[in-house]
């Protein structure tokens, strides 16, 4: 909902919380005395002033800006509401859920093999899982171009870079397919450490990898 320049009542919330969306940003001119925020089950929420992070709200509930937000802000404890000084800032809502999502290759990864000339094309399928473990991270990397992120971004993201990480792990496993089976857990392994490793700039961390 939109604030208006008055002293009457507005609410911010995610109202439109969808289950593949990562975050989203409520952006409008400015908050009001008398202004509440409503935090829903699986929402986080999260204060910038001036760019800068200024708290975050993990319980769920409905909140009085004035009297149950701003004075544990870090920056804004001794801001006092009036007509005319209205506070500017952002809030980012964040889904706290774990998010889990399939996977599989979009072309065979070839395998140098000695009994096959071509190679020994290897196909792959699973799941993986991820949240948001970096707020500042996020806001910085994302958050600050983007009002929305959904899981089909990190899919995305992933899947760039999925075939490379399983021609790699699979090369390390061996050439055939009971070795493949053998390292199958080494493999999963290694390829959620450096899927870790690259979305943890952007502030997301892989919490399961399965092949």
């Amino acid at each position: 909902m939109g604030l208006f320049g008055n002293q009457f009542a507005s609410i911010i919330e995610w109202k439109e919380f969808r289950d593949d969306v990562i975050f989203w940003k409520w952006k409008d001119s400015e908050i009001r005395k008398k202004s509440r925020l409503i935090i829903k089950p699986g929402q986080d929420a999260v204060f910038l002033y001036n760019g800068r992070l200024e708290g975050i709200f993990t319980d769920e509930g409905d909140y009085e800006i004035a009297s149950q937000i701003v004075p544990f802000l870090s920056s804004l404890k001794n801001f006092r509401f009036g007509f005319n000084n209205p506070l500017r800032a952002e809030v980012i809502f964040v889904n706290t859920k774990e998010f889990t999502v399939k996977w599989g290759t979009k072309n065979p990864v070839m395998l140098a093999s000695p009994t096959l000339p071509g190679g020994l094309p290897v196909r792959a399928h699973g799941t993986f899982s991820f949240k948001v473990s970096d707020y500042m991270c996020l806001i910085d990397t994302i958050a600050g171009v983007k009002k929305q992120f959904t899981v089909e971004d990190v899919r995305e993201r992933v899947s760039s870079s999925l075939d490379t990480l399983l021609m790699t792990w699979l090369s390390k496993a061996g050439s055939s397919v009971i070795e493949l089976q053998q390292k199958s857990i080494e493999i999963c392994d290694g390829i959620k450490g450096d899927l870790d490793m690259e979305l943890f700039k952007i502030g997301i961390s892989i919490t399961n990898f399965t092949m």
